[in-house]
């Protein structure tokens, strides 16, 4: 079985089936939905097994290699992203001493409860997802054919889940474990084994339209040379950038009583936008904005055949570098040696593992397995392909989350 097509063969090839040409390619592939795509929905003709749908300059429908197939193992990948997304938390904990938490940012902007500067980072999300969906659509993969209501309810479930567990893939995934915290460590297995455990109850890959009962197993499926130059573009622009930050906070230094707190302001805005745009490229090259590699990697590999182990690689690599940069943070913080551009190290001591912890994680893993999605690369989907399900789910999320917020106010 061929993994790919591609070049003027496969554009032929798929041009007859849209057609309908080929009455053996439409007799053999008539009960089959079709895969679903960030630009356009085909059904891909034989000998093809796995093809993702990619958007060409002039808007036409192609088979062809990309870098993140829409069924199909890709460690290194994952990997690379990993790496990315492990500069994006190094870079905003250097310079303002604080985690990534995304659902605590979105929760904190809705209920106005901290820094504007961190609107600055739900920012950067945004437009970097605008700009993926102009540079690189294959990176997002969403299931614009699932109901709306298990994007909703999924949402709901995300939104009271991180607001009563105070945490997500982010926060306690990579942020928690990398500091060696047991409340983070106990969360994320608890939402990890939620997800599972809904994802197959719910047959989720089925359901979202990502595969069929025909669909073959999974193969390895290695990145092209333009892969690794986004992924060494993205990497040495937000490096370059943070650096930019430190010397122009070294120009006028932040934290002496004579700073201009405009100018300072401007950098913190500027580190987390920085942050915020640079995660965004991360979840994109990993593959977390794919619905299907998510809902793929949920899924349990004890029964399905198109279980997708890449995103073990994104949490994997890059909690090797975060480890050691959080050992590091954690031991300046204890000599009171501040970070470049705040006073003090924001790190999180909440150490307490209760039913609200482990309810939290598990309602968050509940509707992260039901729809394939959680808050940053929901945001980034929702920017990329604005729909009925993508800003489903991230208003049916908000709302979960004021809705928990508005509970325990009511109950206090």
């Amino acid at each position: 079985i061929k993994l790919y097509e591609h070049g003027p063969r496969a554009r032929a090839r798929a041009s007859r089936a849209s057609r309908g040409d080929s009455q053996s390619h439409s007799d053999s592939h008539s009960a089959s939905p079709p895969l679903a795509s960030s630009s356009c929905v085909v059904s891909p003709p034989p000998p093809v097994a796995l093809a993702l749908v990619a958007n060409n300059n002039n808007n036409n429908c192609i088979m062809g290699v990309t870098s993140h197939p829409l069924l199909a193992f890709t460690p290194i990948q994952a990997s690379l992203g990993g790496l990315v997304l492990a500069t994006a938390v190094t870079g905003k904990m250097a310079l303002l001493g604080k985690v990534t938490g995304i659902s605590g940012t979105v929760k904190g902007l809705i209920l106005k409860s901290q820094k504007a500067t961190n609107g600055a980072f739900v920012a950067g999300l945004v437009l970097a997802g605008n700009a993926i969906a102009v540079l690189r659509p294959e990176w997002v993969v969403v299931a614009a054919a699932a109901p709306v209501w298990r994007a909703v309810v999924a949402g709901v479930l995300v939104g009271a889940g991180t607001a009563m567990g105070n945490g997500c893939t982010s926060g306690h995934g990579l942020c928690g474990i990398s500091r060696l915290s047991p409340r983070s460590i106990v969360a994320t297995v608890t939402f990890m084994a939620a997800g599972v455990a809904t994802a197959t109850a719910t047959k989720s890959m089925h359901a979202l339209g990502y595969v069929t009962a025909n669909t073959p197993p999974i193969a390895f499926a290695a990145p092209g040379a333009a892969f690794y130059l986004d992924a060494a573009v993205v990497a040495g622009t937000a490096a370059a950038l943070y650096g930019a930050i430190a010397v122009a906070k070294g120009m006028l230094p932040c934290k002496k009583d004579n700073a201009d707190p405009a100018y300072c302001s401007a950098l913190e805005f500027a580190t987390e936008f920085v942050s915020g745009a640079t995660f965004a490229a991360g979840l994109g090259l990993s593959g977390m904005t794919s619905g299907a590699k998510v809902a793929g990697f949920l899924d349990s590999p004890l029964i399905s055949k198109t279980w997708d182990a890449s995103l073990m690689f994104v949490m994997g690599v890059a909690l090797v570098p975060l480890t050691g940069v959080m050992i590091m943070i954690k031991q300046r913080s204890k000599e009171q040696k501040p970070p470049l551009l705040t006073s003090k190290y924001a790190i999180p001591t909440n150490s307490t593992i209760d039913a609200k912890l482990l309810t939290g994680a598990a309602l968050f893993g509940a509707g992260w397995g039901l729809y394939g999605a959680c808050p940053g690369p929901a945001i980034v989907q929702a920017a990329a392909q604005p729909g009925v399900n993508t800003l489903g789910f991230v208003a049916a999320m908000m709302a979960g989350q004021v809705a928990y917020e508005n509970a325990m106010s009511s109950s206090s």
